[in-house]
């Protein structure tokens, strides 16, 4: 059995923004929440939104999504192999 790796991409960036923006919060917010502080939290989120950061944790996507209300399970279900399920 091979080891899968978690894959972002821009897809996933754009979801979480869209995410965010329907939970109608900031950047700066989302950052705040994640306990990401000073302007590195807002560029984080930035950058993260625009898949700038190519390898984000599976644990910081999940809780982006948590903070903004958005349902995980959701999230991933699209991206999600029927034969790892």
């Amino acid at each position: 059995m091979s080891k899968k790796s978690f894959i972002f991409t821009k897809e996933m960036a754009e979801k979480l923004k869209a995410s965010r923006r329907k939970a109608n919060l900031k950047q700066r917010e989302v950052a705040d929440l994640l306990g990401l502080k000073s302007k590195y939290g807002r560029s984080f989120i930035a950058r993260l939104e625009n898949e700038l950061i190519r390898n984000p944790s599976l644990r910081t996507v999940l809780d982006y999504l948590r903070i903004c209300g958005a349902s995980w399970v959701e999230f991933l279900k699209k991206w999600m192999n029927p034969e790892y399920c």
